[in-house]
């Protein structure tokens, strides 16, 4: 059993679980459920954000800041980039802040951290390094290469309620793109196949 089967059934078993007692469950072929699967992906994603980001807000050492400040920008800027594989959707900046000029500023500069500070290494202000060599006062001919840098671990307490504005507007806007998705994916399902098919995606008939 592949691995995504295993973690697929392991899904449908949580499911049953939570839901089965009440509800038939019937399992959406994988080619009508990208967009559902894809924003529901985001949509997770921007609870992580948003819990990390009130966790910023306490007192933290530096490790643990720059843990959940990295966390926060790799997963943000997931959800504008293109999938690797699979034709997923992403969002689309100029639609989503087509209105909101102020909060298309703030995404602007995490997608440029995304880019510049965490996928690649690139030219950025918020990771400055420096090489230098120090040479022994006492013996000339004795010198060291040493560098030194300074790396953007957290952000600034006033900035943090900006954010929020941001990742809260992203998740909303998520949640209309899944609902949206979601009554595709139910009319598609009922006009596509007879009641006979769709007994055929039970979860029941699916782990025979």
């Amino acid at each position: 059993m592949t691995k995504k089967r295993e973690r697929t059934i392991e899904l449908m078993k949580n499911a049953q679980e939570e839901f089965a007692s009440e509800y038939e469950l019937i399992i959406v072929p994988e080619i009508m459920s990208k967009k559902v699967v894809a924003y529901g992906a985001m949509r997770y994603d921007l609870e992580l954000i948003l819990q990390y980001l009130e966790l910023l807000k306490q007192k933290n050492d530096d490790i643990y800041a720059s843990a959940l400040t990295y966390s926060i920008i790799a997963l943000y800027g997931k959800c504008f980039t293109d999938a690797t594989e699979g034709k997923y959707p992403k969002l689309e900046p100029n639609s989503i802040f087509e209105d909101r000029p102020d909060l298309r500023k703030q995404h602007d500069y995490f997608m440029d951290l995304r880019h510049k500070f965490i996928a690649h290494r690139g030219k950025t202000d918020d990771e400055i390094g420096i090489s230098y060599i120090a040479v022994s006062k006492n013996e000339p001919n004795k010198a060291k290469l040493k560098y030194r840098q300074l790396k953007l671990s957290g952000f600034a307490k006033d900035k943090l309620e900006k954010f929020e504005e941001l990742f809260t507007f992203v998740f909303e806007t998520l949640n209309k793109k899944f609902a949206k998705a979601g009554n595709k994916v139910y009319d598609g399902m009922l006009n596509t196949f007879s009641k006979e098919d769709l007994n055929n995606f039970t979860f029941t008939n699916l782990k025979k």
